[in-house]
């Protein structure tokens, strides 16, 4: 017997990002290629574009990358 937090439903699957990023592998290569070659990891023109480009996604006029 299944206890209240459980279900019988199947489980949500896992993203697949082999198969999402396949149609743009070359893309992702080229471009974490450059980020090693100019060992510019934090700051730099990468991370600036980003940053413009994701603030505009998003609407915002601004937006501040991030991570850990």
């Amino acid at each position: 017997m299944l206890g209240p937090a459980m279900s019988s439903r199947p489980p949500i699957p896992h993203l697949d990002l082999a198969a999402e990023n396949r149609p743009i592998q070359a893309e992702i290569e080229r471009a974490v290629r450059h980020v090693l070659e100019s060992q510019q990891f934090v700051g730099g023109p990468e991370v600036e574009a980003f940053e413009r480009e994701f603030a505009s996604y998003c609407g915002a006029r601004y937006a501040v990358g991030c991570g850990s």
